[in-house]
């Protein structure tokens, strides 16, 4: 079975996809690939990467410190199997076959950022929130004078 692990300095991430790197690795422990993370500040784009990877390379389970509910979600609806880690654990030395296995969305952690990917209600980006410059009515904004540099 291939493992799927959020890493740094190949320790088990503290975050599922903020973590620089993925492990993959197979039930014998053996590493292998590495893959760089490619940073991105949507979160839904953070998700369709970890989809793909987890197709790409096979991946049946992942080892997790924190998952968000969403995400954890996410991977049991894929019939991906989740294990929690210890902190601080180096992945090397995991004991694959003794990490308790996550089996209810209770695990995971809410969401600080309330937008659902794919949808264009519940967003809370500054371009979908009103602000006074653009309810305003154009006869009421006042006139600029000058601009400084």
């Amino acid at each position: 079975m291939m493992y799927a692990i959020p890493s740094q300095n190949l320790h088990v991430g503290n975050h599922f996809s903020r973590s620089p790197q993925i492990v993959i690795m197979d039930d014998r422990q053996q590493v292998r690939h590495i893959i760089p993370w490619n940073e991105s500040k949507s979160p839904c784009n953070k998700k369709k990467q970890w989809m793909a990877i987890i197709g790409t390379y096979n991946v049946k389970a992942v080892v997790v410190r924190n998952i968000g509910k969403k995400m954890l979600e996410h991977l049991f609806h894929k019939e991906i199997k989740v294990f929690g880690s210890p902190a601080k654990a180096l992945i090397t030395e995991l004991d694959l076959k003794n990490l308790p296995e996550v089996r209810d969305t209770e695990y995971g952690r809410e969401s600080r950022n309330k937008h659902r990917c794919g949808s264009k209600s519940g967003q809370t980006s500054a371009h979908s929130t009103s602000s006074t410059l653009f309810s305003a009515e154009p006869h009421k904004l006042g006139i600029i004078r000058r601009v400084c540099r």
